[in-house]
């Protein structure tokens, strides 16, 4: 985790610098990920940085180790990265479900059965 936060925080930090284009945003956020940059159309890349430079840091966030015990919740996962896997299973020790679609990589919510997967976790935990 320490490793993820040391690639990604020069990124964060450089999130609201006019000087630091879209492309080069990406290619250093993808580089932080271990990654490729998305091979984006430029409209599509201005709108998909502009998310990126809003997005408040994942390590920032506080969210109560509880919520997958009180809450149905279902991870999503590409099984690509060590760390989200670590994520996954601490989530799941704590009540969450966890799905691996492999093949998308860091956007799972973009496989072929993301859908179904969340349809069915929704239909078994009565949403």
């Amino acid at each position: 985790m320490e490793e993820h936060v040391a690639a990604l925080a020069p990124v964060f930090a450089a999130a609201g610098d006019p000087a630091v284009s879209a492309v080069e945003f990406s290619r250093r956020f993808a580089e932080g990920l271990g990654t490729s940059p998305a091979d984006l159309p430029p409209d599509d890349l201005e709108e998909t940085v502009a998310r990126l430079r809003a997005t408040t840091p994942p390590w920032e966030v506080q969210v109560s180790a509880l919520v997958p015990g009180l809450v149905p919740t279902l991870v999503l996962t590409g099984g690509w990265s060590p760390l989200y896997e670590e994520v996954a299973a601490a989530l799941v020790a704590a009540g969450a479900q966890h799905r691996v679609l492999a093949g998308d990589n860091h956007r799972p919510q973009d496989h072929p059965d993301a859908v179904e997967a969340l349809a069915d976790f929704w239909a078994d935990n009565g949403s």
